[in-house]
C-alpha cells in the first residue's frame, strides 16, 4: 500500500476514534443537558497530510459517521466538512506544519463555521435542531468552542504521532506524504 493510502486509512481511523470518544462523552454529558459539537477537529489533520482526493474522501466518510452519531440530517456534515476543506485548501498555509496556537485557532474557526452552518441549515429546513431549541444550541456551541480551542492542537498532534509511529511520515516537523 502506498504511503498516501496508508495515511488515508490511519487518519480516517483516527477520525472515527475521535467521533466514538465524542459520542461517549456526549452520552455522559447528556444527563446534565450538555452536548459537545466538535466536527472542526477532524478537518485539520486531513488537510495537513492528505492530498485533495484522499482528504475529501476521509472527511466525507467521517462526516457521514458524525451525522449518524449525533442524529443530524444524514450527509450534512459529510458535505460541509468536504466543502470547508476545499475552501481551506486555497489558503497559503495548508500542508505546512502548524504551531499549537495555529492548530487551536484553525480548529475553533472551522468548528464555529460548521456550527453556524448546521444551525442555519436546521433553521432553513425547519428541522427542530433535534429535541432542543436555539438557546440550548447557542450554549452548546459556546461550550464546544471552548473544547475545540482546548483540543485543537491535541488531535492534530495525536494524528502526527500515529503517522510517525506507522512510519508514514518522518519525525521532522514539515513532513507530508504528498
Amino acid at each position: 500500500m502506498h504511503k498516501p493510502n496508508r495515511a488515508l486509512v490511519v487518519l480516517t481511523l483516527a477520525n472515527l476514534l475521535l467521533i466514538f470518544i465524542i459520542g461517549e462523552i456526549n452520552g455522559t454529558l447528556a444527563q446534565w443537558g450538555l452536548f459537545l459539537y466538535l466536527p472542526g477537529l477532524l478537518v485539520l489533520p486531513s488537510a495537513q497530510h492528505l492530498d485533495c482526493f484522499r482528504s475529501s474522501a476521509s472527511l466525507f466518510l467521517s462526516g457521514l459517521l458524525y451525522d449518524h452519531s449525533i442524529h443530524a440530517t444524514f450527509g450534512f456534515h459529510a458535505f460541509a466538512m468536504a466543502i470547508v476543506y476545499l475552501l481551506l485548501r486555497k489558503t497559503p498555509f495548508m500542508g505546512n506544519s502548524f504551531s499549537p496556537a495555529q492548530s487551536r485557532l484553525l480548529s475553533l474557526s472551522v468548528n464555529l463555521c460548521l456550527a453556524i452552518a448546521w444551525g442555519l441549515f436546521s433553521l432553513l429546513s425547519l428541522d427542530e435542531l433535534a429535541p432542543w431549541g436555539w438557546s440550548r444550541f447557542l450554549i452548546d456551541a459556546t461550550l464546544s468552542s471552548f473544547m475545540a480551542l482546548a483540543l485543537g492542537s491535541w488531535f492534530s498532534d495525536f494524528c502526527n504521532y500515529l503517522l510517525i509511529r506507522t512510519r508514514i511520515i518522518s519525525n521532522e516537523k514539515n513532513s507530508s506524504p504528498e
